[in-house]
């Protein structure tokens, strides 16, 4: 049983082994898991070569004083400038 646990103490009898602190310690010390900013993955995606698309403002009211063709290229979808990509890209853990 000594080469099977070997970070465990034994206690004796029917007991079962009790992990040392330190197993404890090291899952408790662990890197957290990086989460996607929910926000911007409902904005944002990638496209194949890396750059941030997102849809255009100005698109949901208010519709009746805008022209069907400014209407029509709205629903096109825009790219995030090169400025504001990188802090994005973090946001979505890519």
């Amino acid at each position: 049983m000594g080469e099977r646990y070997t970070d465990t103490v034994e206690v004796g009898g029917s007991i079962p082994p009790v992990p040392t602190i330190h197993i404890q310690l090291r899952e408790f010390l662990a890197m957290p898991k990086q989460k996607t900013h929910s926000g911007a993955a409902k904005r944002f995606r990638l496209t194949g070569t890396g750059k941030v698309r997102r849809s255009k403002a100005y698109a949901n009211h208010i519709l009746t004083k805008k022209s069907p063709k400014r209407k029509r290229n709205l629903r096109q979808q825009g790219l995030v400038s090169e400025a504001d990509a990188p802090a994005i890209k973090r946001l979505l853990n890519s």
